[in-house]
């Protein structure tokens, strides 16, 4: 895979060398079709995201100059979308809604099985993971995923 980087150097990243950041939730800010915004700060090499949620989630990204995403895994049981990815940044998108299987995870039980079959399906190994029942924002950065206190 060839990987664009921010100083117009192209970059050659075979996905085996991705960290793999898993979110996963129940839902967004809302029951259904709910927003969830990730900010994404620079890394030390490209990552891949693995997004999940029960419910029909839209995924903003933020991406804070520099920062490099070499791609985006939606999977839930409902269908998910994600907004605000340069057109280069491949998104690979599954659900029960398009036959093709789902997984999310949104406590510490559902959260581990969540990433071993990621793990297995990917071929990632997952570099740090952050599951819970409700989310609107969070911050993934070198030091992990965490969420952003809302007022």
């Amino acid at each position: 895979m060839i990987t664009p980087i921010s100083s117009g150097v192209i970059a050659e990243t075979s996905e085996s060398s991705l960290d793999l950041y898993v979110l996963g939730v129940y839902e967004g800010h809302t029951h259904k079709y709910g927003k969830v915004t990730v900010f994404v700060a620079p890394q030390n090499r490209p990552i891949a995201l693995l997004l999940t949620a029960y419910e029909s989630v839209e995924w903003q990204i933020e991406l804070e100059p520099g920062a490099e995403i070499a791609t985006v895994y939606l999977n839930g049981y409902h269908e998910q979308m994600v907004s605000g990815l340069p057109a280069h940044i491949p998104i690979r998108s599954s659900s029960s809604n398009q036959g093709t299987g789902y997984l999310y995870g949104h406590d510490n039980s559902s959260c581990f099985k969540l990433i071993a079959k990621a793990e297995h399906l990917y071929g990632l190994r997952a570099r740090q993971h952050l599951c819970q029942y409700r989310g609107t924002a969070f911050v993934v950065d070198g030091n992990g995923i965490r969420p952003l206190p809302i007022d």
